[in-house]
């Protein structure tokens, strides 16, 4: 069955380096509204760089993160938050 929800968060070609440490590299994704979205992967690949980059805690990569047809890496970390996306900590 297609899925009709459309996508209110998206990544495109998002990388992220820590100095010589490639963390992220063109990560692509969407993530449709009312949908279980799960990043899972082993230590050190990247998941928490991920998540940091999308809240706007960290915000020196290159890509784009669209949020409802809106590009999040105009807004700061608390802007961000105010359009319902946020983090925690483990």
């Amino acid at each position: 069955m297609a899925n009709t929800h459309p996508h209110i968060l998206k990544g495109r070609s998002i990388s992220k380096n820590y100095g010589g440490l490639q963390a992220l590299l063109n990560v692509d994704f969407e993530v449709a509204g009312g949908m279980i979205f799960a990043i899972i992967g082993p230590n050190g690949a990247g998941k928490t760089t991920l998540f940091n980059l999308i809240s706007g805690f960290d915000r020196d990569y290159s890509g784009e993160f669209i949020f409802e047809d809106v590009s999040l890496g105009q807004f700061p970390p608390h802007d961000i938050t105010l359009r319902g996306i946020a983090r925690t900590f483990q």
